[in-house]
């Protein structure tokens, strides 16, 4: 006998075996899982648009860059080039590797090769020229443009050495403008990480300006004479110790500069002192780089934690100012390794431009004495003398109206003492961020940001951010930092190494009511009031018509209440009484010339109602079209609809009840309906608590407030506060 199965409560009920209750539990738990599972990916599948996966796992996204004309996207993998719809449907696919090379050879030159991988390092959308400017790690980082219509349409290839040789060190490029000998043009900034691998690699500068208009001298470094020539160099003698990471790039202004990640020190004895990152500016004029400067950024926290390890930056065109959208992390020990703990610092260009000044001047001024640049070829140790200082200044004073603009002319290259910081806008636990970009909408910054487990986060940037949405796109893997908005700006192209993904910047729609639209602090999503619905501004019929953040038209995430009732008055009726309802109702959106308004009472015909200062003001519909009051009731509750002539749409709506005293009895202890001395009726039924003048009560008062109604409705002129004074008894 199996005793397992025969044990009971104390009530007699049979106890569920052991094995069958854990078994019970345990599909309990698979079912709730695999629910949750569904829920989600019907979740991220309703936000996440379209997305293209890697043939396998060899093939390994780098890049992703987008054409802001027609939309495509264009992805650089190792050993292909993908060239997408903006919707990431597949258009063309080019192999690009595996090539005969060798490292220790110039490009086809080397008797000896074998097959090496062709890593993706470069790749640029030229909207001016339409082509795609593409390097990868064979060939020494060699170059060639193809055809923005058509990436199977290729020029040849040109065998200079531009981009880094090998998989994992930087090589950051993007067309920006230059100024050399006051002629405007177009270049190629690229800065480079030593790879340390072949002997060409001394060819290749640490930042250089390359060639984008003179077909002849295609990618090659910018000469403008012998001594004129557009790079920067690190010293030989910390070449291949000292590595700098290229992290981002951009222009602003009259400058070109780039986020870096590098030691602290040059020096080997300060190893230890760990990893900064600092920023380095050059002048779009300079044509030597004499202008070089650099300054560290520093991302402090509160609690005085060195959030010390860039990870990405993205520049945004804002007023009065641009702003760099930086996402940091703090370092485990000395070491570049993250220590799981991020924070995202926001920079002004503005505050960026005064600190690299505040820098240069503490050296023209004698309040430093070293350029404290040795890591950089070319650099002059000292800061200038007190007599040629003076003369500096004095000559920058004259050619430049009184007033030091810029040091775009000096020989600079000096390493700022003073720290650029900011303070972090937000913070994370546990997570490493590892991409970001920003842009504005309506008055407002918004960041989206890549984690290294592959989730996007969308992030309200102000004095302090918070994040109002997280998206999984590609769990457990890392977000890359080639992120872009599309032409729209309604979707984000979301990157990882094996799987590309259009998300939507925004789910307004899932958001029913006005409370819970706001809620969402989504900046893109705004409730639009006529329309009763939450949309992107757009979306909302007439909103863009005012520049405002918002409006009673679209209600944004800075409104403090919703469009609603805030009275009614009177709040219910008697049956057979006429009268005229006021609404007050908060922030009423004006409408444009020829719409109205409209009073809908239950299935009665709208009735246009007139604007006050307070709302809206309305006859209550005709005794013919109120509905019956049904057997054994003593009201009639129908949907009181505000609508506009402009939308056709019930926006407002709020129960009003009809009621009728005289089915109760007037006189016993039962009596629902009592006449006071003051003549009014009362009653408890469905909350009607407090009526005044009901028909049994008041009869020709409810009369004469509606000739008195009626009157003021037709003749606006008159429109006044009326004061009505009447003895206690309404027959009078």
């Amino acid at each position: 006998m199996n005793f397992l199965h025969r044990r009971t409560w104390a009530d007699g009920r049979r106890k569920i075996p052991l094995q069958r209750r854990i078994s019970n539990r345990w599909w309990l738990c698979v079912f709730w899982s695999v629910l949750c599972l569904a829920w989600s990916a019907t979740q991220a599948s309703a936000v996440i648009v379209g997305s293209f996966t890697t043939p396998n796992e060899t093939v390994v996204f780098q890049h992703v860059a987008l054409d802001s004309l027609s939309g495509r996207v264009y992805v650089g993998a190792t050993n292909w080039l993908f060239q997408l719809s903006s919707g990431l449907e597949l258009d063309r696919a080019v192999q690009t590797g595996p090539v005969e090379d060798n490292i220790q050879c110039f490009p086809k030159t080397c008797p000896e090769v074998s097959l090496w991988d062709n890593v993706n390092k470069i790749l640029v959308v030229d909207e001016v020229s339409r082509r795609l400017l593409v390097c990868g790690s064979v060939y020494q980082g060699a170059c060639q443009r193809r055809e923005l219509e058509d990436i199977a349409l290729a020029e040849e290839q040109i065998f200079l050495p531009v981009a880094a040789n090998d998989e994992t060190s930087s090589t950051v490029a993007f067309i920006g403008p230059a100024r050399y000998m006051d002629y405007p043009s177009r270049v190629l900034y690229v800065a480079t990480t030593n790879s340390r691998l072949g002997p060409y690699r001394d060819m290749v500068p640490a930042i250089c300006s390359r060639y984008l208009e003179n077909e002849e001298k295609l990618f090659g470094i910018i000469e403008k004479s012998f001594s004129e020539i557009l790079r920067v160099d690190i010293s030989s003698q910390v070449r291949d110790y000292y590595l700098v990471n290229y992290i981002y790039g951009f222009h602003s202004g009259d400058y070109v500069y780039f986020a870096t990640l590098q030691r602290r020190s040059h020096l080997r004895s300060m190893e230890e002192g760990g990893y900064i990152s600092r920023l380095a500016r050059i002048c779009i004029s300079d044509a030597r780089y004499d202008s070089y400067v650099e300054t560290t950024l520093q991302c402090l926290g509160p609690d005085g934690r060195d959030y010390n390890l860039l990870q990405d930056a993205h520049i945004v065109r804002a007023e009065p100012a641009d702003l760099l959208v930086g996402v940091f992390a703090a370092s485990r020990d000395h070491t570049v390794q993250t220590s799981g703990r991020s924070a995202v610092c926001v920079f002004s260009l503005a505050d960026v431009e005064q600190r690299f000044t505040e820098n240069i001047h503490l050296c023209y001024n004698g309040s430093v004495p070293s350029r404290d640049m040795d890591y950089i070829a070319g650099s002059i140790q000292d800061c200038p003398e007190p007599g040629v200082r003076e003369a500096i200044l004095s000559n920058l004073l004259n050619s430049q109206g009184g007033n030091i603009f810029n040091f775009c002319g000096e020989s600079l290259k000096l390493n700022g003492s003073l720290p650029l910081t900011s303070f972090p806008v937000i913070t994370y636990e546990n997570m490493t961020l590892s991409s970001v970009v920003a842009t504005t909408t309506s008055h407002h910054t918004v960041a989206f940001i890549g984690t290294r487990n592959g989730l996007l986060k969308k992030v309200l940037i102000g004095d302090e951010a918070e994040e109002f949405e997280e998206v999984v796109v590609d769990e457990g893997n890392p977000i890359l930092p080639d992120m872009h908005l599309d032409p729209t700006e309604t979707h984000v192209y979301v990157a990882s190494p094996y799987k590309i993904s259009k998300v939507r910047i925004e789910e307004c729609s899932k958001y029913e009511a006005c409370d819970q639209c706001l809620r969402a602090r989504n900046p893109y999503c705004g409730w639009c009031s006529l329309e009763k619905r939450c949309t992107v501004k757009a979306a909302c019929q007439n909103a863009t018509l005012t520049t405002d953040s918002s409006s009673p038209r679209w209600l944004s995430l800075n409104t403090q209440q919703c469009i609603d009732f805030q009275a009614i008055r009177p709040e219910h009726l008697p049956r057979n009484s006429l009268s005229v309802v006021e609404l007050v109702i908060n922030q009423l959106p004006q409408l444009p010339y020829g719409a109205h308004y409209m009073c809908v009472f239950g299935k009665s015909t709208p009735v246009q109602a007139k604007v006050t200062d307070q709302g809206l003001a309305c006859l209550a519909p005709v005794l013919a079209e109120r509905p019956p009051i049904p057997t054994g009731k003593d009201h009639v509750s129908v949907d009181l609809a505000v609508r506009s002539s402009e939308t056709n749409k019930d926006f407002l709506n709020r129960l009003f009840a009809f009621y009728d005293c005289t089915v109760h009895k007037t006189g016993g202890k039962d009596s629902n309906c009592i006449k006071t001395e003051r003549g009014l009726c009362m009653t408890t039924n469905r909350g009607l608590k407090f009526i005044k003048y009901s028909e049994l009560c008041s009869n020709k008062v409810e009369r004469l407030f509606f000739r008195l109604a009626v009157l003021l409705l037709i003749l606006p002129s008159v429109w006044k506060i009326v004061t009505l004074k009447t003895s206690s008894d309404p027959e009078k």
